[in-house]
Parts: structure tokens; C-alpha cells; sequence
């Protein structure tokens, strides 16, 4: 009777002993296969830390390309802006230039215009002076200056000191009366210079009082017969011409053109 629950509890250790046995077993395998998966994971995760990284660093250089791309275009759109700010300002000065250009051929334009109608005049001068005097008296041409020289013996007389206009002179000075007309803005310049002293008169007049008395009569006699305005004639008397001589110096209106000449100027200043 004894033996009996001796052979039970033996048995009964069997299998105790056996199922914890089974079960150690199924928990060494279950720690390996829970091991398996976390070396998997373990490299997994390297692997993704290993792609992330080298996504980072991918990313960290398309930052620093688009940083660099928009410095770039940062640098160009400055440099653009002031090439065009130059250009602007060049186009701006170019346009300036041709407006000085075209402002300064206009002025040219315009003396040459005054020159030619200048040397019209001094023509039209010249041949009025020719188709009134002819070759009765000597014309000299200087510098634009006509000079008539008229003999004092037929303008005044042969007294040496008369100073009026002698009958004599009258053909001459009408026909120089027709000249002024035709030609009212030229200017007249009258010089009259006496023949030189042969006696000592202390009544006779100086020779420059009687050079002066003759230019005068002379412009008194022009002024009457053509009408010319006194502003246009000025009686010089005695100057440095021939003796027993009246000169008569003609010359055309220049006014105008030193005028527009004197306005340009003032303008390009």
C-alpha cells in the first residue's frame, strides 16, 4: 500500500517536470524568435537611419543649391536692374545729345540762312551802287564796306571854305539819295576830309571844323532827299582818307544777323 503514492507522486513529478520542461522549451524558442525579429528590426532601423541620413544630406545639398540659386538670381536681377538703370540713363544722355546735336545744327542752319541773305543783301547792295553811279566815281569794296569817293570841288564848289552843297554836287548825291532808299537799314558813314592849308587864316574855319560842317550838310542833304532815318547816317568830318576827298561808306544791315548770332550764343550757354 505504500508503494502506490509513492508511485504516484513520482509520477506526478514526471509530469510536472515535463511540462515545465515543454514550456521552457517553447520559451527559449519564443525568445529566439522574438531575438530574430529584433536583430531584423535593429537592422532595419540602421537601414532606414542609414537612408535617412543620406536623404538628409541629399536634402541639406538641394537647400544649399536653391540658397545658391537665389543668391544667383538675386545677383542677376540686381545686375539686371542696373544695366537697365544705365541703359536708361545712356539712352537718356544719347537722347540729350541728339537734342544739343539738332539744337546746334538749327542754330547753324539758321546763321548760314542769315549769312546767305547777308551776302544777298551785300549783292543787291553792290549792284544798286553800280546801276546808280556807273563808272563816274571810284567804289571800293572792303570787308563789306562800299566807299564812294566823291571830289569836294564838285560837291561844295572851288571856294576852299564852303561847306554847303553846291549845284554841282546835286546829280551826285540824288543818285546816291536812290541808293539809301532802296537799302534803308544799311548804315552811312560820311567822312569829308578838306584839302591841305596853303594860308594862314585866322577867320578860316580848322580843318576838322569844315570836314565836320561838309559831313553834316552832306547828311542833311541825304536825309532830306531819301527820307532815311538820322540813326542810319552818322557824319564822322575829317578822317584819314585823301585829301580834298568826301568819302561815303556804305554798309549793309548787319543788325539782325549779330543779333540772332548774340541770342544763340546766349541760349548754348
Amino acid at each position: 500500500m505504500m508503494k502506490l503514492p509513492a508511485l504516484l507522486l513520482c509520477s506526478t513529478l514526471l509530469c510536472v517536470h515535463s511540462f515545465y520542461g515543454q514550456k521552457k522549451k517553447d520559451l527559449i524558442l519564443k525568445v529566439d524568435e522574438l531575438q530574430t525579429e529584433l536583430d531584423s528590426t535593429s537592422r532595419l532601423l540602421r537601414e532606414c537611419q542609414r537612408k535617412e541620413s543620406a536623404q538628409r544630406a541629399v536634402i541639406t545639398d538641394y537647400e544649399q543649391q536653391l540658397a545658391d540659386s537665389r543668391k544667383t538670381n538675386s545677383d542677376l536681377l540686381k545686375t539686371l536692374t542696373r544695366v537697365t538703370e544705365e541703359s536708361k540713363s545712356q539712352t537718356e544722355n544719347i537722347g540729350k545729345s541728339l537734342e544739343n546735336l539738332n539744337r546746334k545744327e538749327n542754330q547753324l542752319r539758321q546763321i548760314n540762312e542769315t549769312l546767305t541773305s547777308t551776302d544777298s543783301t551785300t549783292i543787291q547792295l553792290l549792284t544798286s551802287i553800280k546801276k546808280s553811279l556807273g563808272d563816274e566815281v571810284p567804289i571800293a569794296l572792303d570787308k563789306n564796306v562800299f566807299t564812294i569817293a566823291l571830289d569836294n570841288s564838285n560837291l561844295y564848289g572851288s571856294a576852299p571854305q564852303q561847306y554847303t552843297i553846291a549845284e554841282s554836287g546835286n546829280g551826285m548825291l540824288e543818285k546816291v539819295a536812290q541808293i539809301m532808299k532802296l537799302h534803308p537799314k544799311a548804315r552811312l558813314y560820311i567822312e569829308s576830309n578838306p584839302a591841305p592849308a596853303v594860308a594862314t587864316d585866322k577867320k578860316a574855319l580848322s580843318g576838322s571844323q569844315l570836314s565836320a560842317l561838309r559831313a553834316s550838310a552832306v547828311k542833311q542833304y541825304l536825309q532830306e532827299k531819301s527820307a532815311i532815318s538820322p540813326e542810319f547816317m552818322i557824319a564822322t568830318g575829317q578822317g584819314q582818307g585823301p585829301a580834298n576827298k568826301t568819302l561815303l561808306r556804305i554798309t549793309p544791315d548787319y543788325d539782325q544777323f549779330f543779333e540772332m548770332v548774340k541770342e544763340l550764343m546766349k541760349n548754348t550757354r
